[in-house]
């Protein structure tokens, strides 16, 4: 305020800065109960076995949450309003004739040195919030034989029925729940739904012990669901079995898939947020930022608005300035949150395999299966620049969610989740598990698997390019070998890890070694290039008269350093480590008991 003792323009001041007197700490309390309860029988019908089994599965999680750290906003404005020195020479808060009690002036251009033990107690605050979730599932089954196949085996059938129920909540706090903190706004949620379904599958061995097919089964299965949010949906499933000779298999498989968002993806409300963001109809780094044709309808749109600034707009950041970078920060908070009007994601699955078992070779087992995955209407977050880029790309229901004031500058946008993406997944996976002949040493098997994935296509927005994340932050090969041994009650485990090479842009760091690398898909992108990497496992065991097993192993037993991973800095705020390499050795042991 102007009328501030601590103001010296004598003219209200507006201000950014981060408030480093209090750390940002958030400390979470989180409690799962799960139960599990079934009854189960079985009976004859004729000459064939039929069993059945009827059950109840029950899940309630419970988290408490503290964030420390915020601001009071009601306090702060208090505390930065007109304030004046009374005559015992005391800061106090108001105006002689009009003191607010318990307020203390705050020198907020004094920096951290003028935060005083009071006025921290009056400025920081904690705080709190609850949330929960719980599940109820019933189930029964039924499944058996039905009749004999000529030539083949018995047909056989599985049928079954659930309702499932579903709800959660959170509770912010009063201040969090009114914005009345510098905490995001949030509000609280209480939501639930329910799904009934049905299923039926049918095995069906056409042929069993025939030439050219000692084994020729047909699978067909289907799945129908009634949700209370979403609709009913059916989704099928196909599969075969051959075994033309006894050592060599075929298999494949179709099958359809349908996925709900969560309470949380519907219900959970709108935070606010600060974010990046530039606005596409930036004159000067618009077109660099978006592409020539979202830039040029975004001017079209202020054009048709009756802006008369719209071939020279620029976006003003929180001086009132142009930006002076393409990454500026937002002037006003953003609105991210739920979207209730979410669909269920859709896909498809196709798999084709062969399992050779060769006489010549016993104990040796060779698999190759290839299998692609295609999901549409992906659940994913639609960021601020997708919501802008959708709306200019033609879709006028993402033109609703954002505003412009009398100068065209954006100063309310909602943005969140969206069913918009596409996937498209496509692999091999190999496997080689071999049992050597017993020997006076023990015996060993050695077990390798391997997944090599041809591609992993995203596709996010109308327009959008498609982002192939093989080799990309993402592994083309991964191979996991191991080799055990086991003599009496001991054994031995050796095992190896290994993770193929990626690649990722060099937008967050200066360690570029391959500057001049161009993709097929983005073009001209400096890249950093992170070497393949193996780590090493072992782990050996002493199975007890007592039907116990006691095992001690080494992760990482040469302590290999994993390599930094800037796009996991980049992705999740946290440091740059991909977790699915080895921090570090790691130690432990682990105790089965049976009864």
């Amino acid at each position: 305020s102007a009328d501030s003792i601590y103001n010296p323009t004598n003219q209200d001041i507006g201000f950014y800065r981060r408030l480093v007197e209090a750390p940002s700490l958030r400390e979470l309390t989180s409690r799962t109960r799960h139960l599990d309860a079934t009854l189960k029988g079985w009976f004859m019908v004729g000459s064939h076995y039929w069993n059945w089994d009827a059950g109840v599965t029950w899940n309630k999680n419970t988290v408490s949450g503290v964030a420390a750290g915020n601001v009071n906003l009601r306090n702060a404005h208090r505390a930065l309003g007109p304030s004046f020195i009374n005559a015992e020479g005391v800061a106090k808060c108001g105006t002689p004739d009009d003191v607010i009690g318990g307020c203390i002036p705050w020198n907020v251009l004094g920096g951290p040195s003028a935060m005083t033990p009071e006025l921290y107690q009056y400025l920081f605050v904690k705080n709190r919030r609850e949330a929960g979730s719980k599940g109820v599932s019933y189930q029964a089954n039924l499944t058996g034989g039905m009749f004999n196949i000529p030539f083949g085996g018995e047909a056989a059938f599985a049928f079954g029925v659930e309702r499932r129920e579903m709800s959660g909540y959170t509770e912010p706090d009063s201040l969090a729940l009114a914005g009345l903190s510098t905490s995001s706004a949030s509000p609280g949620m209480d939501a639930s739904y329910s799904v009934n379904s049905v299923y039926g599958e049918l095995s069906i061995p056409l042929l069993r012990d025939q030439p050219w097919a000692k084994n020729l089964t047909f699978d067909i299965a289907g799945r129908y669901s009634d949700y209370s949010t979403f609709g009913s949906t059916f989704n099928a499933k196909y599969g075969f079995e051959w075994k033309p000779i006894e050592s060599l298999l075929f298999r494949g498989n179709y099958s359809e898939a349908y996925r709900s968002p969560s309470i949380n993806n519907m219900y959970s409300g709108v935070h606010d947020y600060y974010v990046y963001f530039l606005d596409p109809c930036d004159t000067k780094y618009g077109a660099d930022a978006y592409g020539d044709k979202v830039h040029n309808a975004c001017i079209a749109s202020l054009k048709a608005a009756g802006y008369a600034n719209a071939d020279s707009f620029r976006q003003v950041d929180a001086t009132g300035n142009p930006v002076a970078t393409a990454n500026p920060v937002t002037t006003s908070r953003f609105h991210y949150g739920s979207n209730p009007d979410l669909d269920a994601e859709k896909a498809v699955t196709k798999t084709f395999g062969v399992v050779y078992s060769p006489e010549f070779a016993p104990g040796l087992d060779v698999s190759l299966d290839w299998y692609e995955i295609k999901i549409r209407d992906a659940i994913g977050q639609v960021t601020p620049q997708g919501t802008v880029e959708n709306c200019y790309l033609g879709d006028a229901s993402y033109c609703a969610k954002f505003h412009r004031n009398a100068n065209g500058q954006l100063v309310s946008l909602h943005y969140g989740l969206g069913n918009m993406g596409k996937v498209v997944m496509e692999g091999y996976d190999f496997g080689i598990a071999y049992r050597l002949p017993a020997t006076a040493f023990g015996s060993f098997k050695l077990t390798s698997n391997s997944s090599y994935l041809v591609r992993k296509n995203l596709k996010w927005g109308h327009d959008a390019p498609i982002d192939t994340q093989v080799g990309n932050n993402v592994w083309r090969l991964r191979n996991n070998t191991s080799l055990d041994w086991q003599y009496g009650k001991f054994g031995a485990t050796w095992t190896i890890r290994y993770f193929s090479s990626v690649r990722e842009p060099c937008d967050y760091m200066t360690e570029c070694n391959m500057p001049d690398f161009v993709s097929p898909h983005s073009g001209a992108q400096p890249t950093r290039r992170i070497g393949a990497i193996a780590f090493n496992d072992l782990s050996v065991r002493w199975d007890a008269p007592w039907d116990a097993r006691i095992t001690l192993g080494v992760n990482n037993i040469f302590d290999r350093e994993a390599p930094i991973q800037y796009g996991q800095l980049h992705d999740s705020g946290s440091i740059p480590f991909n977790p699915a390499y080895d921090l570090d050795r790691y130690l432990f042991m682990s105790y089965h008991q049976k009864f």
